[in-house]
């Protein structure tokens, strides 16, 4: 059902292009004009454009994968998990880092998860 709504709701070219929270500012009014109530802590129709779009631009996406602003450990050359690090997480999103600053964090978390250190490779 989300997905026909969402088909009504969208008859641009490339969701690629889609701004993520913009859309769903955008999504949330047109499905509350069709007489969907909106409730914050339930994951329905509202959240339907936020989880299409990251799964389009994860799947679609073919940059490298310190140029996101997700990082996925297993996706980034040249990083292996020491065998202590199955409890760590295993991403990194920059998307709340000002824009200002966005670079400059990413070339410093860049160089800290591929650091070798004794021929190891870590990630933290």
């Amino acid at each position: 059902m989300s997905l026909k709504h969402f088909s009504e709701f969208y008859t641009g070219k490339s969701l690629l292009e889609l701004d993520r929270e913009k859309t769903f500012i955008k999504w949330k009014i047109f499905l509350i004009d069709r007489g969907i109530k909106f409730d914050i802590n339930e994951k329905s129709y509202f959240w339907f454009s936020n989880y299409l779009l990251d799964f389009i631009k994860d799947l679609y996406d073919d940059r490298e994968e310190t140029e996101k602003d997700i990082w996925y450990s297993k996706n980034i050359k040249g990083a292996k998990k020491s065998a202590t690090s199955d409890r760590l997480a295993t991403s990194i999103n920059f998307s709340d880092i000002p824009i200002y600053y966005k670079d400059m964090v990413k070339r410093y978390f860049k160089t800290i998860i591929t650091k070798k250190v004794g021929g190891i490779v870590l990630i933290y």
